[in-house]
């Protein structure tokens, strides 16, 4: 799928600011992961499947920069975005780092 419109953007309830300021990939189907390693074959797999987009929630360790950024239907949560989430919503901060339960934001 493709679109040529404007990205919408979400609004958290509450705060009145939009959750990703730069979302790059519009689709229904998302693979969601969460890693603490640069991306792996699989991760570069998802990338280039046609339709689809992949969020990649990332950790305290490991890149948060980078190679993620690069793909155009990749979106990479850092640990200083996830950071910022928490401050709108109250349940990611019960969200334990390196753990796959982080997972959860995507």
């Amino acid at each position: 799928r493709t679109y040529a419109g404007k990205w919408p953007t979400w609004v958290a309830p509450g705060t009145g600011r939009p959750v990703l300021r730069s979302a790059r990939c519009n689709s229904t189907r998302w693979a969601v992961v969460t890693s603490i390693f640069d991306p792996t074959a699989s991760i570069k797999q998802l990338a280039r499947m046609a339709g689809w987009c992949t969020v990649v929630v990332g950790d305290l360790k490991g890149p948060q920069r980078g190679e993620y950024m690069q793909a155009a239907s990749v979106v990479h949560l850092s640990a200083a975005e996830q950071r910022e989430l928490a401050e709108r919503w109250r349940t990611v901060s019960h969200l334990p780092w390196s753990s796959f339960g982080r997972k959860n934001l995507g």
